[in-house]
């Protein structure tokens, strides 16, 4: 989770670089880094949920090859449409694998028995979790 999480905050460090080379205008630059929060809440809302129905392995392996997609259209990346590319898969490796993201309110509640999020009225028991209600 921590190579996750950084790999989403490194490149805003090469911004600079890439609109001193390209010649693109700040509020370009800024439209790049701000891919990443408009494309956080979708995948946390979407994807919230992910680990509970394929398992946290299979999700963490998602997440990795999103995230080596994600680097690899920066590596190559020759124009801000790849830049906006890679920077809206950044998001796809921290959501399903942090732990937050996979919980409901109502399991933080204790309203489910075994306290995951599969329980939730939105997307209904699992057969992972052993939910019943």
């Amino acid at each position: 989770m921590a190579v996750a999480l950084w790999t989403s905050a490194c490149p805003t460090m090469t911004y600079p670089l890439y609109q001193a080379d390209w010649g693109i205008s700040t509020t370009t630059v800024t439209w790049v880094f701000a891919a990443y929060p408009l494309t956080l809440i979708p995948v946390l809302l979407l994807l919230g949920h992910l680990a509970d129905h394929l398992g946290a392995r299979v999700t963490m392996l998602l997440g990795l090859v999103a995230q080596f997609a994600g680097v690899l259209l920066f590596a190559v990346a020759d124009g801000v449409p790849w830049l906006l590319a890679g920077r809206a898969l950044s998001p796809a490796p921290c959501c399903p694998s942090s732990p937050g993201a996979s919980r409901s309110p109502r399991s933080w509640a204790g309203a489910c028995t075994s306290g995951c999020s599969c329980c939730s009225e939105r997307w209904g028991p699992s057969p992972r979790c052993g939910c019943s209600s």
